[in-house]
């Protein structure tokens, strides 16, 4: 059964995420900052009321808070669109993925041949969204986003093996879901494509945020 202090912080993010939306559709920079760290706290609030040892162990639920710590640092910095703040807001979710894999991983039992393939599929598909957006990358943000590319796939392929492994679909759902919103930021940042991207790139990385959150929990 959820408890009142999850739902609190379920509904406080989807708040937040609805503030933000709505300060971006009105180019309201302050209000959209506000709502991004409404709902970025309230996903790092959520995983730091799980628990002791959580539903997958106490690697794992160090690993997630670390990480989702992480995310909050990167969603500070992606308020600034100056390309100083897009590289530490990188860095920051960089560092994000490793600790999500490294959590993974410190569940596991062994690691599978088709987690690795899944990660590859990744991996393949990445690679081709980032050939079609090189002409719109900066020349100095070109290997940077490489090399973010080739650790987020990792991640989710990590994230898909103890997925397949415990049968829990949250953990895998929220890979596979920051995966895609980070393509969504990519198309933003290099293309500028406006609140049309924004309006479900944003909702899906905070739906992922909180699934890695929830899946610190009995379920």
């Amino acid at each position: 059964m959820i408890s009142l202090e999850t739902l609190a912080c379920c509904l406080t993010c989807l708040g937040g995420v609805a503030l933000c939306l709505w300060g971006d559709a009105r180019e309201r920079g302050r209000l959209l900052g506000l709502g991004k760290m409404i709902a970025s706290v309230s996903f790092l609030t959520l995983a730091l009321y799980a628990p002791e040892g959580g539903a997958l162990g106490d690697r794992y639920l160090l690993g997630v808070r670390l990480a989702l710590s992480a995310s909050l640092v990167g969603d500070a910095c992606l308020i600034w669109r100056t390309e100083l703040a897009f590289l530490a807001g990188l860095g920051a979710f960089l560092v994000a993925h490793v600790l999500f894999a490294w959590a993974s991983l410190s569940a596991l039992s062994s690691l599978s041949l088709t987690g690795w393939l899944v990660g590859g599929v990744a991996l393949a598909l990445g690679g081709l969204v980032l050939r079609w957006l090189r002409p719109s990358i900066p020349q100095g943000l070109w290997w940077p986003s490489v090399a973010y590319m080739c650790v987020i796939s990792g991640m989710v392929s990590t994230c898909l093996q103890l997925s397949i492994e415990r049968g829990d679909t949250l953990v895998g759902l929220a890979a596979v879901g920051f995966w895609i919103s980070d393509l969504s930021v990519a198309r933003d940042r290099f293309q500028s494509l406006g609140l049309r991207n924004r309006l479900w790139g944003i909702p899906l990385y905070f739906a992922s945020q909180l699934l890695f959150g929830l899946s610190l929990y009995p379920h």
